[in-house]
C-alpha cells in the first residue's frame, strides 16, 4: 500500500509538499482551495525537476485526492502548511512553519513537530526540525527521510530549478553532502536480479533538466553518459564490483558507436536494455537500446576488454565475473541479432 499524506492549509509551500510526495509515490489529499493554476504550475515544474536527481526512475506517481477522500483510520502523515485552527489548534498563528503531525495517533504518532522547509520544497531535500523532545524528533526524522528529506540540512543557494538540479547532481557525483543523501535514498529502492535469457534492463530513469540543449531535448553527450552508466550497471551485475576492481581486474571500453533515432525531453522516463553480442574470455561486446515506452530512441554499440589492472593488458576475468560472463554469453547466444548492430557512420539504411 502506498504511503499517505494530507496537506492542510494553503501556504505557498503546501503545493510543493504535495508535489514532492505525489511524485515519490505517495497518495496525497489536499484541500479543494489549493487546486488551481498555481498548484498545477508547481506540479509541472516538480515533474520536470525532481526525478532528474536520481539515476533510477522514481516509483509510479501517487494518487491526488481531496481531503474528504482521506480516511483518518489509515494513519496518514499530515503536513499543516498554514494556520488552520480547525485542523490543528496547537499552531499559534499565521506564519508558523509547516507542521508535521500524525493524523490519528497510529503507530507513528508525532504529536506536533514543527519543520521549516526550504523553497522549492519539491526539489531541495533539506528541512529543519524545530526544538522538540528527542523521541518526537527521532520519529519525525524517520518520516521525513521516507519523504526523501534530510533533517537539518543546509538551505539552497539562489537559482532556478535547472541550477539546483545541477548543484545537487554535482554533489551526488562527489558523494558529498546532500548528494550523498540522494545516493543513499536511491539505494533503498530494490533492484531485480538480471535474467540472462533475455536483454537485461540496465537503466530506468528520467532525463534531468541539465541534460538538455538549446533544442530542448536530451543533448548528444548525455546519450553516451546514459549508455556508459548502463554498461557499469551490467558490469556490476556480472560481479565487476568495486571490490573486484580493487583486486586487480576491470573492463576498458575500446570502441563505441551511437545512433540517435528519436528525441526525448526533460522529465521523460527512458529505459535501456542490453544485449550481449559477445561475452567470452576477455571480450564483452554490448548493444544497448534506449526506449521511451515502445519507442526506440537510440542505440549504443560498445566493445570492451577485460583488463589486468597491474599489467594494463587484456586478460581473462576471474571467479564470479568469469562465471556470469559465461551465463550471459550462453543466454544471449540464442537471441536474434538486434537491428542496427554492426552499422558504421554514414551507412545508408
Amino acid at each position: 500500500m502506498s504511503p499517505r499524506a494530507a496537506i492542510l492549509g494553503t501556504c505557498p509551500r503546501s503545493a510543493g509538499w504535495a508535489a514532492r510526495l505525489l511524485i515519490r509515490g505517495w497518495d496525497v489529499a489536499v484541500p479543494e482551495d489549493l487546486h488551481g493554476p498555481d498548484f498545477d504550475a508547481v506540479l509541472v515544474r516538480a515533474r520536470l525537476a525532481l526525478p532528474g536527481l536520481y539515476d533510477r526512475a522514481l516509483p509510479p506517481e501517487g494518487r491526488l485526492t481531496g481531503l474528504d477522500a482521506m480516511d483518518a483510520a489509515t494513519g496518514a502523515v499530515v503536513i499543516v502548511g498554514s494556520f488552520d485552527p480547525a485542523a490543528l489548534n496547537s499552531v499559534e498563528g499565521p506564519g508558523t512553519p509547516p507542521v508535521l503531525h500524525d493524523a490519528n495517533g497510529a503507530p507513528r504518532r508525532l504529536g506536533t513537530v514543527g519543520i521549516e522547509a526550504h523553497d522549492p520544497v519539491y526539489l531541495w531535500p533539506s528541512v529543519t526540525i524545530t526544538p522538540t523532545d528527542a523521541a518526537a524528533r527521532d520519529i519525525a526524522a524517520t518520516v521525513l527521510t521516507e519523504m526523501g528529506m534530510v533533517p537539518d540540512g543546509p538551505p539552497p543557494q539562489p537559482g532556478g530549478d535547472a541550477a539546483l538540479v545541477g548543484i545537487l547532481r554535482a554533489l551526488r557525483h562527489a558523494d558529498c553532502g546532500l548528494g550523498a543523501h540522494l545516493k543513499t535514498d536511491e539505494m533503498r529502492w530494490p533492484i531485480l536480479a538480471p535474467d540472462w535469457s533475455r536483454p537485461v534492463e540496465t537503466a530506468r530513469r528520467a532525463v534531468p533538466l541539465d541534460w538538455t540543449d538549446f533544442n530542448g531535448h536530451m543533448t548528444e553527450s548525455r546519450y553516451l553518459l546514459a549508455f556508459a552508466d548502463a554498461t557499469e550497471r551490467l558490469m556490476d551485475d556480472l560481479g565487476c564490483t568495486p571490490d573486484y576492481i580493487a583486486s586487480g581486474g576491470s573492463f576498458f571500453t575500446a570502441e563505441t558507436h551511437i545512433r540517435h533515432l528519436s528525441e526525448i525531453l526533460a522529465g521523460e522516463v527512458f529505459h535501456i536494455t542490453t544485449h550481449a553480442l559477445q561475452s567470452a574470455g576477455a571480450k564483452l561486446h554490448l548493444f544497448h537500446q534506449m526506449w521511451r515506452g515502445e519507442t526506440l530512441l537510440a542505440t549504443g554499440e560498445h566493445f570492451l576488454l577485460h583488463v589486468d589492472l597491474e599489467t594494463r593488458r587484456p586478460g581473462p576475468p576471474k571467479d564470479t565475473v568469469a562465471e556470469r560472463m559465461a551465463l550471459l554469453g550462453a543466454g544471449h547466444a540464442a537471441l536474434a541479432v538486434p537491428t542496427g548492430a554492426g552499422r558504421f557512420v554514414g551507412q545508408r539504411p
